[in-house]
């Protein structure tokens, strides 16, 4: 039996990439990533969006790519592969987190788009912390 442990995923980042540097010295980039679909309920044939909230990890340059080129609501691209952490808390019980660790990731969609979402944000009052009355960048 062949073992595939693979995962393709697209979706934004709930917020800014954190960077860590582990005690050898390696680079971790923490991301949290939302990916929603929209579903029928198969009693109610009821449409609704349905989100999932995954954690990614990114290492090295890879890592250092995410910090400084993406940011809260950017459009990601990943592949990698699916790690499960197991800890016992402190209660004694034993818990479990399943999380991404990414090889590859990229972004999904062009920064002219990317641009033009900020700038609805701001049209909306909304998004970077401009207020309504100033002007966003206008994209050529």
């Amino acid at each position: 039996m062949i073992e595939v442990n693979r995962v393709t995923l697209s979706g934004r980042l709930c917020r800014d990439p954190e960077m860590k540097t582990v005690p050898t010295g390696a680079q971790i980039c923490l991301l949290r990533i939302a990916h929603s679909r929209r579903a029928m309920h198969f009693l109610t044939k009821e449409r609704r969006e349905e989100a999932l909230f995954i954690t990614v990890t990114v290492w090295g340059k890879s890592a250092e790519f995410c910090c400084n080129w993406f940011k809260r609501g950017s459009a990601v691209f990943l592949e990698g592969r699916l790690r499960q952490d197991v800890w016992v808390g402190k209660d004694g019980n034993t818990h479990d987190r399943f999380t991404i660790v990414a090889d590859r990731i990229q972004f999904a969609e062009s920064k002219l788009d990317a641009m033009r979402r900020d700038d609805l944000k701001v049209m909306a009052g909304t998004g970077n912390g401009m207020k309504k009355t100033e002007t966003a960048p206008q994209v050529p």
